[in-house]
């Protein structure tokens, strides 16, 4: 059986290796992009760029609370504190995730463009 600290701390370890995963991702972005631009000149289409990328960043913000909702009700209603840590910890892997989502789809913008917006 699993203590609340033992729960804790595995969800500390997951949330930072779903962080580190996109530090590393940004700064292997950042330095292929400084040392050998991989960027392209995308001309008057790089507003396609800008909008798509505000536009996962706003949906996925968005729809965190619609998605996870019914995972939270379910962990309140669980019987042992074991039920609920574990529905609690599904709920936040799906809302990290959905977010961690957007953060890629603007990662990979600017590793496609060289914008330092997307950054």
């Amino acid at each position: 059986m699993s203590t609340t600290s033992d729960d804790q701390l595995s969800l500390r370890i997951l949330h930072g290796a779903m962080v580190l995963g996109t530090v590393i991702f940004l700064g292997v972005a950042f330095f292929l992009n400084q040392n050998d631009p991989i960027g392209q000149d995308f001309g008057d289409n790089i507003m396609l760029f800008y909008i798509l990328s505000a536009f996962f960043v706003v949906i996925a913000y968005l729809a965190v609370p619609y998605i996870v909702k019914p995972i939270l009700l379910q962990a309140r209603q669980g019987k042992s504190l074991n039920a609920k840590m574990i529905g609690y910890r599904n709920y936040l892997i799906i809302k990290w995730a959905t977010m961690e989502a957007a953060v890629f789809f603007a990662l990979v913008f600017y590793f496609l463009t060289g914008e330092y917006f997307f950054m």
